[in-house]
């Protein structure tokens, strides 16, 4: 890219930054994802004193198995306890989660939307009674076909949990 397209593409961030609504549009975000690594919280909600953890069944274009529910920042602004509770309620169907506890910050190495992204892990509890289905239910264990790199977020957390924080 010659440096004529450099110093266009940097006019048109800070343009968008400026004049954009709070979401940044999907397409964009791709591009930048690539680029630079962004922010994402994962919500692991607990129960019985957290030897059980929600997780959720996905199989999409990006992901088969169960996960923890996650996503990334995508609006200006947005607090990471914001953002857990978008979770909560777009991903769970509940009103939001309490008692946030900070479990690990992992940057991955790759990721299927390209780009190394920023993983916050944070454990909580919910608002209200999870109703578990056939494709969300509470775990004690790492279950079989775990996706990767959120079973390295379970060790995490059960390494954690056996010290106690």
């Amino acid at each position: 890219m010659n440096q004529e397209k450099l110093a266009l593409l940097t006019k048109l961030i800070h343009e968008l930054a400026d004049s954009s609504p709070d979401l940044i549009p999907i397409d964009t975000w791709f591009a930048l994802h690539r680029l630079v690594p962004l922010p994402a919280v994962e919500v692991l909600i607990t129960r019985n004193n957290g030897r059980e953890f929600l997780l959720t069944y996905r199989s999409d274009k990006f992901w088969e198995g169960w996960h923890i529910p996650g996503g990334f920042i995508k609006l200006k602004d947005q607090s990471l306890v914001a953002a857990c509770n978008r979770i909560a309620r777009d991903e769970i169907g509940i009103s939001g989660v309490h008692n946030l506890r900070l479990v690990t910050v992992i940057m991955w190495a790759t990721h299927a939307y390209g780009g190394s992204p920023v993983s916050i892990l944070y454990s909580c509890l919910p608002n209200e009674e999870v109703r578990e289905t056939k494709e969300m239910r509470f775990f004690s264990s790492i279950p079989h076909n775990m996706i990767s790199h959120h079973t390295e977020f379970i060790e995490c957390y059960i390494q954690k949990t056996t010290r106690n924080f």
